[in-house]
């Protein structure tokens, strides 16, 4: 429990970094259409079945004990992979949000605000269970919570394509 609550203070001192350093990136004149192409893929289906309890209790069930915590640290090697890249992409996400917030159409000024709001919630999320990971590398009993960062992500790629398409018209 003390090794979480130190891996959520590590992360809020991680976001606020990131927020001055969001804020000076802003400034620069860069287009909403050029930073939501810089977005890095990120493969759910893959995630997802990292995540999937179902198989872990099988190779719990059918493997050594040895075997299952090689295994065990691999995949969580292979999420904080896909994690880090959510984070990357959350940073993008915001700075479009910013940009879109500011922007004179109401519309898209409403689209963009949401999109700050949730990608501010996804991105606490996800640099939080990047922390769990990491601690889950050191100690394996800890069981960071995946499914709100993933569920979070995917509600907010869904926001940005909205944001995409009010922007494009």
């Amino acid at each position: 429990m003390v090794v979480t609550a130190i891996f959520v203070v590590i992360g809020l001192i991680a976001i606020t970094f990131f927020a001055f350093v969001l804020r000076k990136q802003a400034s620069t004149n860069v287009e909403v259409a050029e930073l939501l192409a810089r977005l890095e893929p990120v493969d759910m289906p893959a995630l997802l079945n990292l995540t999937d309890t179902d198989q872990i209790g099988f190779l719990r069930s059918r493997l050594q004990a040895r075997e299952v915590a090689y295994l065990e640290r691999k995949r969580t090697r292979a999420i904080i992979v896909y994690v880090r890249r959510i984070v990357r992409n959350t940073e993008i996400l915001l700075a479009c949000a910013d940009r879109a917030a500011h922007n004179e159409d109401p519309q898209i000024a409403a689209a963009g605000s949401e999109l700050l709001t949730m990608a501010t919630r996804t991105r606490v999320r996800a640099l939080s269970t990047l922390a769990k990971l990491y601690g889950t590398l050191l100690f394996p009993s800890l069981n960071p919570s995946l499914p709100q960062a993933i569920t979070g992500y995917v509600e907010l790629q869904r926001h940005s394509e909205i944001l995409r398409s009010t922007a494009a018209r």
